[in-house]
C-alpha cells in the first residue's frame, strides 16, 4: 500500500495499473494477470531489486517491465493511446486512457489462455534476457518499440548503458519527460539485475520441461510470437482493438 499526497498524475498512474490489472478478471477471482504482474514483483523483491533508494529500478518499474512484455505479444490491449480516450489533463500532462473495459476482449483472451502462469513468467524473463535490447530499446507502453536513437528517445534522454522505461503518462512527447529507469546509478547494478533474469529464465525452463506441452507450447509461441504479429512497426498492431 502506497500513500500519494499532492500528486494527480500518480493516481492516475495507479488508475491506469489497476485497469490493466483487473482485464482478465472473474468476479470474485484475481484474473491471470493480476497473479503475473504479482509474481513478477515478487520476484524482484525476493532478489532486493525493486528499491530505487538502492539504486535499482522502482516497484512501479517492474510493473511496468511486466505490462510492457504482454503488450508486446498482444496478450492484453494497449489502453494508452491518446486517439482511443477523451483527452483529460492534469497539470499540463494528458492523463486519458480507456477506462471503460469491463473484461478482456475476446481476440486477446483466447491469445491468454494459451500460457498458464510458468508460462508467463518463462516470457517475462526470456524478453528481458534474450530479446530486449538495453542499448537500443525503451520500455513502453503506448509503442511496440521504442529505439533510443529516435527523437522521442532522445527527449527522454536515455543513455545508452542504461535500462530505459517510459514512464506511461509523462512520456517522452509530454512537458516532464521521465524515464522510470534513471534510478539506475550504475551499470553493476543493472548487469545484476539482468544476470539473475537469465537465471530466471533458465529455471522456468526447466519448471516448463517437466510438462512438455507447457514447454514446447511456450517455446512454438515464442517463436511465431513477434514474428508473427510485429511485421511492421505500424502502431495501429498495437492499439486496443
Amino acid at each position: 500500500c502506497k500513500l500519494v499526497v499532492n500528486n494527480l498524475i500518480a493516481v492516475k498512474n495507479c488508475e491506469l495499473v489497476k485497469t490493466y490489472l483487473d482485464l482478465s478478471e472473474a468476479p470474485g477471482q484475481a484474473g491471470i494477470v493480476r497473479r503475473y504482474v504479482s509474481l513478477v514483483k515478487l520476484f524482484a523483491k525476493a532478489h532486493r531489486l525493486s528499491c530505487a533508494q538502492d539504486g535499482f529500478l522502482s516497484s512501479y518499474a517492474w510493473t511496468m517491465m511486466a505490462l510492457h512484455v504482454l503488450l508486446r505479444y498482444r496478450l492484453i490491449p494497449c489502453i494508452t493511446p491518446q486517439a482511443l480516450a477523451a483527452q483529460h489533463f492534469c497539470r499540463g500532462v494528458d492523463v486519458s486512457f480507456v477506462d471503460n473495459i469491463t473484461c478482456l476482449p475476446v481476440a486477446f483472451e483466447s491469445r491468454l489462455r494459451q500460457l498458464g502462469l510458468t508460462q508467463l513468467l518463462h516470457l517475462f524473463f526470456h524478453y528481458y534476457s534474450r530479446v530486449f535490447s538495453v542499448e537500443t530499446d525503451i520500455v513502453s507502453l503506448r509503442r511496440p518499440s521504442m529505439p533510443k536513437s529516435s527523437p522521442a528517445g532522445q527527449r527522454l534522454h536515455a543513455q545508452s548503458w542504461r535500462f530505459s522505461i517510459e514512464d506511461p503518462f509523462e512520456t517522452a512527447d509530454s512537458l516532464f519527460p521521465t524515464d522510470l529507469g534513471a534510478s539506475l546509478v550504475n551499470y553493476t547494478k543493472q548487469a545484476h539485475i539482468f544476470k539473475l533474469l537469465g537465471l530466471a529464465r533458465r529455471g522456468t525452463e526447466v519448471s516448463l520441461q517437466k510438462s512438455s506441452v507447457g514447454y514446447n507450447g511456450t517455446i512454438s509461441f515464442l517463436r511465431s510470437g513477434l514474428e508473427s504479429i510485429m511485421d511492421s512497426n505500424s502502431i495501429e498492431r498495437y492499439q486496443y482493438a
